[in-house]
């Protein structure tokens, strides 16, 4: 009998990463989309508060701005003196001071892992710790745009004062009590799209100052939004698509604002004015900078960029006793422009950047 085995050795299971094997290529949860966050996160919306705040190497302050409201219309006067020669009352400025609380802040899972761990599993080892990591970046992602979200949409102002610009009320052109504007998308008795919608809604927005701003709305709204883009003409005789061209809105659908507490409705939307808020950034990892200083026997503290946001996160490694512990810690807030920059009898008392609306439709 021949001691020669006639049969292969089996090889064992093949493994691979999704992304070698797939060739995927993305990070993981990068399909979930989150456009507030990054609006409020993107170059375009970024000012410079944000590093007076929190200038880095893991200092932060406190900051006051500093500001002097517009004059009344209705205080001005006519038929003076001139040249006028007599007295006049000083004209004094507002403040509002910004703070950031360092001890609040939004932790990744923490994941541990020891050589027993690892030592029957295919992957490299440092690649393993990279995809722990990544997917610690994208949980704290996720968890920090539905923070930014609540945050944002609390940090509303009034469309005026009551009464002076809209009727206050629940018609469509109309404010609220709730201080939303209130417009329209579909016609009475069916699908039909409003087909001044858009008019209503620039018109609003135009009234405050709010030509170019972004709008992160619920369903409601962006369907109208979508179904324009594509629209011809109405009953009316109105190019919904050439309207929605002409006014120039950017609407986006995020689940977040919807269910944020401030809207919480898939009728409602928030607009934003590029730079009317800021996410305040924290990182405590940088302190040591220009100090000489080695990180601990037993630990490394480092600053992570989000790939999706492009903020940063603090990342702790630790090693006790050969069990390695990762986790991702965001620390930040979300600031508005002062609600006082008009005085009270000004028009545009409460605007600050940041309006409210409600779609209601018959």
């Amino acid at each position: 009998m021949s001691a020669i085995s006639t049969v292969l050795t089996a090889c064992p299971v093949d493994q691979g990463s999704i992304n070698e094997y797939w060739q995927d290529g993305n990070l993981p949860g990068v399909a979930e989309q989150m456009p507030h966050a990054e609006f409020i996160t993107s170059p375009i919306n970024r000012r410079g508060i944000a590093l007076r705040m929190t200038p880095g190497n893991g200092k932060v302050r406190d900051v006051q701005v500093t500001y002097m409201p517009r004059l009344l219309e209705s205080s001005a006067d006519t038929n003076v003196a001139n040249p006028y020669c007599s007295t006049g009352t000083v004209l004094g400025d507002r403040s509002t001071t910004y703070t950031l609380d360092t001890t609040v802040n939004i932790a990744s899972d923490a994941h541990g892992f020891s050589a027993t761990d690892v030592e029957d599993a295919c992957r490299n080892n440092a690649n393993y710790l990279m995809d722990v990591a990544m997917r610690q970046i994208d949980q704290v992602d996720r968890a920090r745009a539905t923070s930014i979200a609540d945050q944002s949409a609390a940090l509303f102002g009034t469309w005026g004062t009551a009464g002076s610009l809209f009727t206050t009320g629940n018609a469509v052109g109309n404010v609220n009590a709730s201080s939303e504007f209130v417009t329209q998308t579909l016609v009475t008795g069916g699908n039909a799209l409003f087909p001044l919608g858009w008019q209503t809604l620039f018109n609003g927005l135009n009234e405050i100052g709010f030509q170019n701003a972004a709008i992160f709305a619920g369903r409601t709204l962006t369907n109208f939004f979508q179904a324009s883009l594509t629209g011809c003409c109405a009953d009316s005789g109105i190019d919904l698509s050439r309207q929605l061209e002409e006014y120039g809105f950017a609407v986006a659908y995020d689940r977040r604002i919807v269910a944020s507490t401030a809207l919480n409705s898939q009728n409602k939307a928030i607009a934003l004015l590029p730079g009317a808020q800021q996410f305040i950034n924290y990182t405590r990892s940088t302190w040591k900078a220009g100090m000489n200083i080695d990180m601990g026997a037993n630990y490394y503290h480092a600053t992570v960029v989000s790939p999706r946001l492009g903020i940063e996160y603090d990342w702790t490694l630790t090693d006790t006793c050969g069990t390695i512990v990762s986790r991702v810690v965001s620390t930040g807030k979300v600031i508005a422009m002062p609600s006082n920059m008009f005085i009270t009898g000004d028009i545009f008392a409460g605007v600050n950047g940041a309006a409210k609306i409600l779609v209601t439709n018959p």
